[in-house]
């Protein structure tokens, strides 16, 4: 019944009726499309995903192989330092607080140690020592830094011992997210073997899976050669056989295999979200196409022109949805951005590492030259080379900033060097954070003196657009790459004399003096009187002594070699330690603030102002605590003259040696603090209680005489007339019966 009413419906209604055929025909090719275009997109979908993995792999792999270059060329700096192997072999580096006595050497381990965490050198005899300063026994390395719990210490020694060149292991740790290799490399002919920790934190490498269709259950794998787990997140947590793995990536530096995969389970369960919303919009489309047809058949068609048009998309606001192919197009653009950046990185890290691989001697490296003539654009056997060091001291306004303004300022200093070198082929190595190597070649033939004068225009302009201080030593020319590396050390040299100079100055190698010290001049620091002012608080005497020496250094500068300069650099820093560990400090982080400002000091001029404010501080702070000091001393003093000045035997001797001073320094002390001479107050006691004896008591003189303190009666008499003008038996004649008289002893005493 049902179905003939419709029919004649339609029939009435033909032309409607035609419409909502082609409706129907064209609703069903829409899901035939839709169930075709759900299987190319599944397809579609796994490509991209496998695609997507492995560009983050490859990724993972880059990152690894510029932070093993970064390590590699650092330990090479390392293992070519000469001062720091000469310190390590006179066995210098005891402990963190004690100073190194080269002052290079401790400067470069400093740097070192911020450029690559977890560095330290082991050699041999099983000797090991820190980056940071510290030297340590393998026993005390391992149980400092090493997780016991997952490899004891015998397996973890041999593991160390049996690495080879360039050897990566994973190191044990219980950080998640942190993958930590050890890289080690051995030094030619020298039996060193460089070791460094290198921590790569995973979490940016995870922070991309974020972007995929499944971040919330990616598990991630890295295996060696061998088939060892390196690192391992939820993969063994993966049901076997029921997960979606991409193909696995091997590097060919390493030879490890990444791999990444899903559980299955969410991988069909995403899908078929995806058909049942197609489905569902399909029958929405279907329901509506009905009712709204039968609704205005009896109308006209325009109305479902319109609203056939809305359905059909033409009233979606533009841009207000992204399909999955958008998303998937954005991340890989994102990706392959990153990754261009992540390679020219890798390219300039690359570039930088040779250079500095080129200063440090190492030409003997079979391929070297061609990579150097690479990076150089010349022939380096060829040209003539000359190398300037920039050491930056940073002030606060730089100390404060973030590592991004550094940076920024690095780039400027790029700028400026061109600007002022344009008519040289100028290359710049950033050694470390602090530190950049300049090599000049081609156009040498102008002076050193020019090119020390467009230096110093560079150290302005640095100095007032940053606030940062330069000082910079510039090397002789030299030719070959040999000669680039011997400039280098000479430049090195050069700046290192700033500890003269001062810091924001431009010094010539050739500058330098080299000839004989002047036998007439070697400061003497005479530390027991500078000590003996500093206990007694004389913080201006102490300075003037301390300037004294300093004014005879500024006087000597021009013909004081670098090596004395160093000599009295540490002598003069030793007296300031001497001094810091034999004073008592109220607060403990005193005596470590003062030791951190003298390890901060570089140069004499600074060394002589942090002096002087320090040991003005201490002074002070003495002379503050001695006023109270010096009246418990006078009270000390009073009650045992009370107790013993009338005995016989008491003497100026026995009360030194009670007071633990000497009996001049006893008498001037007592002087100073009541303005009386200590034998006056001893006589004057005396002489009260005396009196009061002659006028209370019927004893001779005699008797007296012994009572108050004297051995002969002839002493006491003559001591007595010689204070009140009369004898003893005068003076109890006349003063015989006056009231008042048995108290006068008390009175005195008091």
């Amino acid at each position: 019944m049902k179905l003939k009413r419709l029919r004649g419906l339609t029939q009435r209604y033909s032309f409607f009726f035609f419409i909502f055929l082609s409706y129907l025909s064209v609703l069903l090719f829409s899901v035939l499309f839709s169930a075709y275009n759900y299987g190319a997109y599944l397809g579609d979908l796994r490509e991209q995903k496998a695609m997507y993995d492995e560009v983050m792999l490859q990724q993972l792999d880059e990152m690894i192989g510029a932070e093993l270059d970064k390590a590699n060329a650092q330990l090479v700096n390392v293992l070519m330092d000469t001062d720091i192997m000469k310190a390590v072999a006179a066995e210098d580096l005891v402990s963190g607080s004690r100073l190194s006595q080269t002052l290079r050497a401790a400067n470069q381990m400093r740097s070192y140690s911020k450029a690559v965490s977890g560095m330290y050198i082991y050699f041999e005899n099983g000797d090991a020592i820190i980056m940071d300063g510290a030297y340590y026994r393998p026993e005390d390395f391992y149980a400092r830094f090493i997780d016991g719990e997952a490899i004891g210490f015998e397996a973890w020694y041999a593991q160390q011992t049996a690495q080879h060149d360039r050897a990566c292991r994973q190191a044990f740790t219980s950080t998640p997210n942190e993958l930590v290799l050890y890289h080690t490399v051995m030094s030619a002919g020298a039996g060193r073997r460089a070791l460094v920790a290198i921590r790569i934190d995973l979490e940016n490498i995870l922070r991309i899976f974020k972007d995929s269709f499944f971040s919330g259950q990616m598990a991630f794998q890295i295996t060696d050669g061998s088939g060892a787990v390196l690192a391992d997140y939820g993969w063994q947590a993966l049901p076997d056989g029921e997960s979606e793995r991409t193909a696995p990536f091997v590097s060919r530096r390493t030879g490890w295999t990444y791999a990444s995969a899903i559980p299955s389970a969410v991988y069909n369960r995403a899908a078929n979200e995806l058909l049942l919303r197609s489905a569902a919009v399909l029958l929405v489309e279907l329901a509506a196409g009905v009712l709204l047809s039968f609704f205005f058949a009896r109308t006209n068609i325009a109305p479902i022109r319109r609203i056939y048009k809305r359905l059909s998309g033409g009233g979606t606001r533009p841009g207000a949805v992204k399909n999955e192919y958008e998303l998937v197009d954005s991340c890989m653009k994102t990706l392959l951005e990153e990754k261009e950046q992540l390679l020219r990185q890798h390219d300039r890290a690359v570039k930088n590492n040779l250079l500095l691989e080129l200063l440090n001697g190492g030409a003997g490296r079979a391929g070297a030259s061609a990579d150097y003539a690479e990076v150089l654009g010349a022939d380096p056997e060829a040209a003539r080379f000359r190398v300037a060091s920039i050491a930056f001291s940073h002030g606060d306004a730089a100390r404060a900033g973030s590592l991004e303004s550094r940076s920024l300022m690095k780039y400027c200093l790029t700028e400026l060097l061109g600007k002022a070198f344009q008519t040289y082929r100028l290359h710049i190595a950033d050694v470390n954070w602090n530190q950049t190597a300049v090599i000049l070649h081609g156009g040498l033939e102008d002076g050193a003196e020019l090119i020390c004068r467009r230096m110093e225009q560079v150290r302005q302009a640095a100095e007032a657009e940053f606030h940062v201080s330069l000082s910079i030593g510039v090397g002789g020319v030299h030719r070959a790459a040999a000669g680039a590396g011997l400039s280098y050390r000479e430049s090195l040299m050069a700046q290192e004399y700033r500890l003269l100079e001062g810091p924001g100055a431009v010094c010539l190698y050739r500058d330098i003096p080299d000839g004989a010290f002047p036998k007439s001049f070697y400061p003497a620091l005479d530390r027991a009187k500078i000590k003996a002012r500093i206990r007694a608080g004389d913080g201006p005497g102490t300075a003037e002594l301390l300037d004294k020496v300093f004014a005879g250094i500024a006087a000597n500068r021009q013909h004081m070699p670098l090596g004395a300069a160093k000599c009295l650099f540490f002598e003069i820093m030793g007296v300031g330690l001497e001094v810091l560990a034999e004073i008592r400090f109220e607060h403990e982080t005193a005596p470590g603030e003062y030791m951190r400002q003298l390890f901060d000091c570089q140069t004499i001029g600074q060394l002589q102002c942090a002096l002087n404010r320090i040991l003005l501080e201490i002074c002070g702070a003495i002379k503050k605590g001695q006023s109270s000091r010096n009246q418990q001393i006078l009270d000390r003093i009073h009650a045992y003259i009370g107790r013993n000045c009338y005995d016989n035997s008491f003497s100026l001797v026995g009360l030194a040696d009670y007071m633990g001073l000497t009996p001049t320094y006893l008498s001037s002390f007592f002087k100073e603090k009541t303005g009386v001479n200590l034998v006056d107050r001893i006589t004057e006691l005396r002489m009260a209680r005396a009196k009061a004896m002659l006028l209370e008591t019927n004893r001779n003189v005699a008797e007296i005489a012994v009572q108050v303190g004297y051995g002969s009666s002839g002493t006491f008499i003559r001591k007595f007339k010689q204070l009140e003008g009369i004898t003893p038996v005068q003076y109890r004649q006349e003063h015989a019966g006056e009231p008042g008289s048995a108290g006068l002893l008390e009175g005195r005493n008091a």
